[in-house]
């Protein structure tokens, strides 16, 4: 129950958001033959990156918010256990 309630570490966010920017920026230094390449490039990795970032954002606390996972599963399992094995 502890760790239900407990996301990532905010060191983690800085490690996670750092890489994304550094990753983004590296695609700069692979020089495309057209403009128009090196863009779509850039937009494309940095859509991607963020994208991932906003699925780990969303997850970080998997008991609450839009996408919890709800407690109806496990309540399924006991109450099948219970009536096998007995209270």
């Amino acid at each position: 129950l502890l760790n239900s309630r407990s996301g990532l570490p905010p060191l983690m966010w800085v490690l996670l958001v750092g890489g994304g920017i550094v990753s983004v920026g590296f695609t700069y230094l692979f020089g495309a033959t057209h403009r128009w390449t090196q863009m779509v490039t850039v937009v494309c990795l940095g859509a991607l990156t963020g994208f991932i970032l906003f699925v780990i954002l969303a997850l970080d606390f998997p008991f609450a918010g839009s996408l919890r996972i709800s407690p109806e599963p496990i309540a399924g399992v006991i109450q099948t256990w219970e009536s096998r094995v007995g209270p």
